[in-house]
């Protein structure tokens, strides 16, 4: 999809969902911010579509753990949901945000600046889709075995799938 089209289909969202929303609670000081959200819930379902076309097949040819029943899965499911589509990284923002000021400006001041990939490799900074391509497969592949160990390490080594499925 080019980004003209992209860029049509969050307009049309915006305007047909989120500024009336704005309007009738009052809230549209929040216009632009409204605007990034709509923009980052379409970027979570094209996350979505990927992690199903490309993590999912992985996970049927060498599976992270056995289940038993496919039940554990939903809570899988919805938590990549809430998360992909904005709703957990929104409740994180307003309950982070006033923290993460003060310990950005504390680190800052102690000259402690958080490294980025552009100064690996200079040849980066003049190239923003491979920068881009590089954060994407880093933070991805990251946040996905990061998610395998979390199943390893909360039940032992031992499936969570029935620990999570009691639980529902």
């Amino acid at each position: 999809m080019g980004a003209d089209r992209f860029d049509l289909i969050a307009g049309w969202i915006y305007q047909q969902l989120a500024q009336p929303l704005l309007y009738r609670f009052g809230l549209i000081g929040f216009d632009e911010l409204a605007y990034d959200a709509v923009t980052f819930f379409l970027y979570g379902l094209a996350q979505i579509a990927l992690i199903y076309v490309l993590v999912r097949p992985l996970e049927a040819l060498a599976p992270a753990e056995e289940w038993p029943t496919r039940r554990g899965v939903r809570v899988d499911v919805i938590y990549t949901l809430l998360s992909r589509l904005g709703i957990v990284p929104l409740v994180f923002f307003v309950c982070l945000t006033p923290i993460s000021t003060v310990v950005d400006r504390f680190l800052r001041l102690h000259g402690l600046l958080p490294r980025q990939v552009e100064q690996l490799s200079p040849w980066l900074l003049s190239r923003p889709l491979a920068s881009f391509v590089i954060y994407l497969v880093v933070i991805d592949f990251s946040n996905y075995w990061r998610h395998r160990l979390q199943h390893r390490s909360r039940s032992g080594g031992r499936s969570t799938a029935s620990t999570t499925a009691s639980k529902c």
